[in-house]
């Protein structure tokens, strides 16, 4: 079944493709756990793949591995993105080259070698505007040598004004026109995955890994996502490996050429037909379902639409409990530029859940800013239980019950989920004890989703949570559990505002 907007690709047959990465045999254990036993792989040049497997399997370790930034306890790897220069890896690596290894195997190497990566946990330069964190990518550029910059102004001037141009014809693919100059800590989520994606293909690269590229993007922007993906495949010979959710999985099939699932520590290659045929099943509105089986038979589900094609829906168990939360005539302003212009108006009830749906770029996380008190309202009140809030600090705001879960950079990285845990002021045991010893950096996507959520539902008189995005990263089975934890912190009285992209019609 072919998507919208997604022209069907006609691929190359696969044994008239230069092969471009082989990976043989590789292994990788952390404290004694296993995670890849024996991975074998080969990328095609021109070659689309789909790795997917269940949270936990493996995926960023191996395109950790793969682009240099870990190095497998054994195996080998072999580069040949240019056919001249053939390079192998092997490990574990000689002693003697271990004092090489910046040269030998790291993600400078990689990069050199024409691998290029988009992270989970979108790194952009948050200070810069988004064309210079297009422009900076950009290998061996004129105006990096001080004794040329200083020599020939004129010239460094002129390849400066070309790299912008390209870069901002870069971001208008992207469907980020007008926004070059925004800083990358000014866009959403979505539209920062599109400027990294961006940045990757800017600088050349010829074997692109994307972690969950869709995420967080709403069906316009997916569909220009996968038309400039087709596209680039089809004018550059790229390769591309691409890890993404299991909601996504059958919006990209038409895109790929096969896919890799990574099981119990190794891969398997299955076909196209044979992954949409597990991963189909009925999506349509299945957060509203969710929602009127929370409220039952005694409640209500309240259905407000909202300003340019975003709605909240308010499953409401005890139609008669008192509000918790509402806003009046809410208009939201981020460095002055208008984000929500028309005024909002709603009110939450307690034990109430309510879901805000909206496409990407309407403003969800600066709304959630707003309600915290991290940026400040242009017009409007807010109230917590029944007290103006409108004008109060953020740690004020949480004192009086007030919680945020952001959609990334939730865990301290540097310090284990036991002390991430302590500081949250979290007692329960419901993270799971196999995370307590592991350092926030360690943790995979939907495991760092997992342990964020567990944070914001269990912390001591938070009676007002606000989860931006809780769902992405999760697979299916893990995404269903968290829904069903919402649900039973709800029934003891907590109150729940959750944002997720508008993908469900």
């Amino acid at each position: 079944m072919q998507k919208k907007g997604v022209k069907k690709m006609q691929p190359k047959p696969q044994e008239s493709r230069r092969v471009i990465l082989r990976a043989s045999h590789i292994r990788k254990a952390f404290e004694g756990n296993e995670v890849l036993k024996d991975v074998s792989l080969e990328l095609h040049e021109g070659e689309v793949m789909l790795l997917q497997g269940d949270n936990g399997s493996g995926k960023t370790t191996l395109i950790n591995i793969l682009t240099g930034n870990l190095m497998p306890s054994r195996g080998r790897i072999t580069l040949a993105t240019d056919p001249n220069k053939i390079r192998h890896f092997r490990f574990p690596i000689p002693f003697w080259r271990r004092t090489l290894s910046f040269t030998y195997f790291s993600p400078e190497r990689f990069a050199k070698e024409g691998l290029a990566r988009m992270w989970q946990d979108v790194r952009l330069f948050s200070s810069q505007s988004l064309k210079d964190n297009i422009v900076v990518a950009k290998a061996h550029q004129r105006g990096e040598n001080p004794l040329r910059a200083l020599i020939t102004p004129w010239q460094i001037d002129k390849d400066e004004a070309t790299l912008t141009q390209m870069a901002k014809e870069t971001l208008k693919k992207f469907g980020l026109e007008g926004r070059e100059n925004s800083s990358g800590s000014r866009v959403s989520l979505g539209q920062s995955k599109r400027v990294a994606i961006a940045r990757a293909i800017y600088s050349g690269a010829k074997i692109l890994f994307l972690d969950e590229p869709l995420a967080g993007l709403d069906n316009e922007g997916i569909k220009q996502m996968l038309d400039f993906l087709h596209a680039l495949v089809k004018e550059h010979n790229t390769s591309i490996v691409i890890v993404e959710h299991a909601f996504n999985i059958p919006k990209i099939l038409d895109l790929v050429d096969g896919v890799l699932t990574l099981k119990d520590g190794v891969i398997t290659r299955n076909t196209k037909a044979e992954v949409f045929k597990s991963e189909a099943r009925e999506h349509k509105d299945a957060m509203l379902e969710w929602l009127t089986a929370f409220a039952g038979k005694t409640g209500r589900t309240d259905i407000i639409p909202l300003p340019n094609g975003a709605r909240l829906t308010i499953a409401r168990r005890d139609p008669v409990a008192p509000t918790v939360f509402e806003v009046k005539n809410l208009t939201v302003a981020r460095e002055h530029r208008p984000v929500i212009i028309e005024p909002m108006a709603f009110k939450i009830n307690k034990g109430d859940i309510a879901l805000l749906e909206a496409p990407n770029g309407w403003g969800k996380s600066t709304l959630m800013d707003a309600i915290t008190g991290v940026i400040a309202p242009k017009t409007g009140t807010i109230l917590l239980h029944n007290e103006h809030i409108t004008t109060l600090p953020i740690w004020t705001r949480a004192k009086k019950g007030l919680l945020l879960s952001r959609s990334s950079n939730v865990l301290f990285k540097s310090v284990t989920v036991a002390e991430n845990k302590r500081l949250a002021r979290v007692k329960r045991a419901e993270l799971g004890e196999r995370f307590l010893t592991r350092q926030g950096g360690s943790l995979s996507g939907g495991e760092n989703r997992r342990i964020s959520l567990g944070l914001a539902l269990y912390q001591y008189k938070r009676d007002m949570v606000l989860l931006d995005e809780p769902f992405q990263a999760m697979d299916t089975a893990q995404e269903e559990i968290a829904r069903g934890k919402i649900s039973l912190e709800a029934h003891n009285g907590k109150t729940f505002l959750i944002t997720i992209p508008k993908i469900y019609e």
